[in-house]
């Protein structure tokens, strides 16, 4: 039986739970017995975990954090012979017995947008190369990299240790160039595209709430639409200029578009603790939906199939509208986004948060309008083409996995 164990993982969000669902998923139908722990980062509650398989374990912590940061050095000085906290011996124990280390998909956690909170994920690497654990980069973003030399040091120390280091767009991968890694850099895809979704399980789900599947019925061209104003983001935060742009664009955009006869339905990527369903709330007038915080992000997928485009500022939206063949308008504010739209071609498609404008908008969105068949069967002929590109990380995890049985 095949013990693996994911850390740095991200959970409350649509498009984190997507990556690494689509992950787990796939990672069971190769191994049916694999035991996987995942250390999900979050700090009061764990909220809609959907595994009640007791194979697949989510760990009720974030470790180290700053109460048990002593316990870490000594876990790392005594090589894992020495754990006074409860969290750090339950992590090291774990460690020990796992046979491949997994850094979970996600955003650029290795790197300077969230600078503040990157020593936590090196230290946590830096323990996986202590106990000489196989490690796999699972398709992150990462970067950009300054010019520090210590925290440098230690990325570059992580990242050559690592079996596999592979992320999910080339803008990526450019950056890790610039620390002249020795290890070699795979580019793949998202995570979310590799894993398709029931249609028949989500029919089910539609025919119970009936308002929404009323509003499906009853709106011929129907705009998907998630908007966030950057307050979380560490190079945004401040930027309250930014934030108001963002409210007036979209705003005007979302009263022309329905004045012209469009309906919009909003899809909240935030549940528990950070929730954006209210903001949604905000934008609306009558003739919107707001999407129930409760769906998952495959319910979101099937949702988004059935839509006529979407408008999206948060990745994963983006993401599954590609995956749902599903044309769309992205308005990017870091790589991860621009990185995917340069590698399908599509970044015609693809407005700088810089550029943000009603104006703006408008004419990207009416760019839409009139290529919409072309763009749609450009979507729908790069389908299997971007699950077979997400599928093959997973394939290169099930190859570290097999060579550990010769």
């Amino acid at each position: 039986m095949k013990k693996i164990f994911i850390i740095d993982a991200h959970w409350n969000n649509r498009g984190d739970e997507a990556a690494i669902r689509a992950m787990i998923d796939e990672l069971k139908i190769l191994f049916p017995d694999v035991e996987i722990n995942i250390e999900i980062l979050f700090n009061e509650k764990l909220y809609q975990f959907p595994y009640e398989d007791k194979k697949i374990n989510a760990l009720k912590y974030k470790f180290p954090r700053k109460s048990t940061l002593l316990d870490y050095f000594i876990i790392y000085i005594s090589n894992g012979k020495l754990a006074f906290s409860k969290e750090g011996k339950e992590f090291i124990n774990i460690l020990k017995q796992s046979d491949l280390v997994i850094h979970a998909p996600g955003g650029p956690s290795i790197g300077e947008i969230y600078k503040k909170a990157e020593i936590e994920y090196l230290l946590r690497l830096l323990l996986v190369k202590r106990q000489k654990k196989d490690l796999a980069f699972y398709a992150p973003s990462m970067g950009p990299f300054g010019k520090g030399k210590f925290t440098n040091y230690f990325r570059r120390k992580i990242l050559n240790y690592a079996k596999l280091l592979c992320v999910r767009e080339p803008i990526s991968k450019g950056y890790l160039e610039k620390l002249n890694l020795k290890n070699d850099i795979k580019v793949t895809l998202d995570s979310a595209f590799q894993h398709e979704i029931s249609n028949d399980e989500n029919f089910n789900i539609l025919n119970k709430d009936t308002e929404l599947k009323k509003f499906l019925t009853s709106n011929k061209k129907i705009i998907g639409i998630t908007i966030t104003d950057l307050a979380w983001n560490p190079k945004y935060q401040s930027n309250t200029k930014l934030r108001d742009n963002i409210n007036e664009t979209f705003k005007k955009f979302i009263n022309e578009v329905t004045n012209s006869g469009y309906s919009i339905i909003f899809i909240p990527q935030l549940f528990g603790e950070s929730n954006d369903l209210n903001y949604m709330k905000s934008f609306a007038n009558d003739k919107c939906f707001v999407l129930s915080d409760k769906y998952d992000c495959y319910f979101q997928q099937f949702i988004i199939s059935k839509l006529y485009a979407v408008v999206g500022m948060r990745y994963h939206s983006n993401i599954f509208s590609a995956k749902m063949c599903t044309p769309f308008v992205s308005v990017a504010y870091e790589q991860k986004m621009t990185g995917f739209m340069n590698k399908i071609n599509l970044n015609e498609y693809c407005l700088d948060i810089k550029e943000l404008s009603y104006d703006n908008l408008k004419k990207y969105f009416e760019k839409l309008e009139e290529n919409y068949i072309q763009y749609k069967k450009e979507l729908e002929n790069l389908h299997e083409q971007l699950r077979k590109e997400s599928y093959q990380t997973t394939e290169y995890i099930k190859e570290i996995l097999k060579n550990k049985d010769k």
